[in-house]
């Protein structure tokens, strides 16, 4: 997050590590949301209500993904006030693959039993 200061990122964390990680991050510029995938959602869902940028706590792909593209919508309804006050010469490379990736987002189609499956093996 430091190697791009003036960027928005989306953060997606286990539950094992949302606890640790989070407040470490939290008061920076560049988190825009944090999404917590988990087994146990109720572990952590009182402890979420104390961090504003803790989207969600999730246990099912489909769910988180839908999250994610609101939010990716939003943060582009966002951006598109501050680009309009800005005058940009030209666009920087970053810019362009954050806005390709928003894109890819917002419209695909995920199979929750295959990105299941894709993560275990992964994993």
């Amino acid at each position: 997050m430091s190697k791009f200061p003036n960027e928005k990122t989306l953060l997606l964390i286990s539950g094992a590590l949302c606890q640790t990680v989070v407040p470490r991050i939290h008061n920076m510029t560049q988190p825009y949301s944090i999404y917590v995938f988990c087994r146990k959602k109720e572990k952590y869902e009182e402890w979420a209500k104390n961090w504003s940028k803790v989207k969600g706590i999730f246990t099912e792909i489909t769910p988180i993904c839908d999250s994610i593209r609101q939010s990716a919508r939003q943060c582009d309804e966002d951006s598109v006030m501050i680009s309009a006050v800005s005058s940009l010469n030209q666009i920087e490379l970053s810019f362009m693959y954050a806005q390709l990736f928003k894109e890819t987002i917002i419209v695909i189609d995920f199979d929750q039993k295959k990105e299941i499956n894709g993560l275990a093996d992964y994993s």
